[in-house]
């Protein structure tokens, strides 16, 4: 018990606070580094952008990027931890590669999302992906269309459904464990899928109906979720109190 809390404190006292220290520095530099190539042309060679033109293209990139900048911290937050989110704000690739990689180490080593083990498995899980990612990226870079080129029409053209089967796979696994819940989490997904598609919330202004078949479904399975496991608990406490 003494062991787990001098853990406990280490965890939350030291390792966490450095960890976010240093991911604001690198993030910070890297935020930095990124922008120098526009600074060059921009102050270096005189080529300088309309205030319009870039006004315009922010409200673009923004409406288009928004969704996924609300809904992606509160649905991978739980399996990636604070230093996950820190190395995929950087790494990027969270949904296709970081995100089924640290849940299925996650479940090799029989450890909870959410939990401090979780969250080491988890960005032991996410490091590992970026060096591999940068191997694969390396081989693609220098021969990536010739590869391509030599498959069939039949091969790449399944490769677009790489990801929704991912993420079946990863829905897969953990439905057998919440059965109610993975039964609400498809319904409500599919259901708003469907009434996006009719066309009757085509009102909502600023591109809203994609940024609604996004966040509905969080926001759902996460208030189902929660209510059912208070249910369960409830049923528990009220039979140990009936064995009693």
């Amino acid at each position: 018990m003494k062991a787990n809390t001098q853990e406990k404190d280490y965890f939350n006292g030291k390792y966490m606070p450095s960890l976010v220290i240093i991911g604001r520095v690198i993030l910070s530099l890297a935020m930095f580094y990124f922008f120098i190539p526009f600074l060059w042309t921009w102050f270096g060679k005189g080529i300088v952008p309309q205030w319009k033109e870039i006004a315009g293209a922010s409200v673009i990139w923004l409406m288009i990027q928004l969704p996924w900048y609300i809904s992606e911290p509160i649905a991978y937050f739980p399996i990636q931890g604070v230093t996950g989110m820190l190395i995929c704000s950087l790494a990027g690739n969270s949904s296709n590669m970081r995100i089924p990689c640290a849940l299925t180490a996650q479940k090799a080593a029989g450890v909870k999302p959410g939990t401090q083990q979780g969250t080491l498995v988890s960005t032991i899980a996410i490091a590992a992906t970026c060096f591999v990612s940068i191997g694969i990226l390396a081989v693609f870079v220098v021969g990536g269309q010739t590869i391509l080129n030599l498959l069939p029409d039949s091969v790449t053209n399944s490769l677009s459904l790489m990801l929704p089967a991912l993420f079946g796979c990863i829905f897969a696994q953990f439905m057998g464990e919440d059965l109610p819940t993975a039964g609400f989490c498809m319904a409500i997904g599919i259901g708003i899928l469907l009434i996006g598609n009719t066309g009757v919330l085509n009102w909502i202004p600023f591109d809203g109906v994609y940024l609604l078949e996004m966040l509905l479904p969080i926001f759902g399975a996460i208030i189902f979720a929660y209510n059912m496991q208070k249910r369960r608990k409830a049923k528990e406490e009220a039979k140990g109190n009936i064995e009693e």
